[in-house]
């Protein structure tokens, strides 16, 4: 799969921290020129931020050097909101 160097650098960060959670994520879009290959869940994640153009996550959530779920803000009708997505 092909991703930037930000996309690489989480990826990197997600591998050393295996078990446990990245918190106060920001991954600017840029454009994908290195290619890397993925673990499953790291590929939805990336696959995910470019989908729905998430940019700042809450968290993500990294099971055996894994993204397994991330974490957004949001607000609607003047409600604030954390969302769990799963990957």
């Amino acid at each position: 799969m092909q991703i930037s160097v930000e996309e690489t650098l989480l990826i990197d960060a997600i591998e050393e921290v295996r078990f446990g959670k990245l918190l106060d994520v920001s991954i600017p879009y840029s454009e994908p020129t290195i290619h890397r290959n993925l673990r499953i869940g790291n590929g939805k994640l990336i696959k995910r931020l470019r989908e729905d153009g998430i940019v700042d996550l809450v968290s993500i959530t990294v099971h055996e050097g894994e993204a397994q779920q991330i974490e957004v803000a949001g607000e609607k009708n003047g409600f604030k909101f954390i969302k769990k997505i799963k990957l």
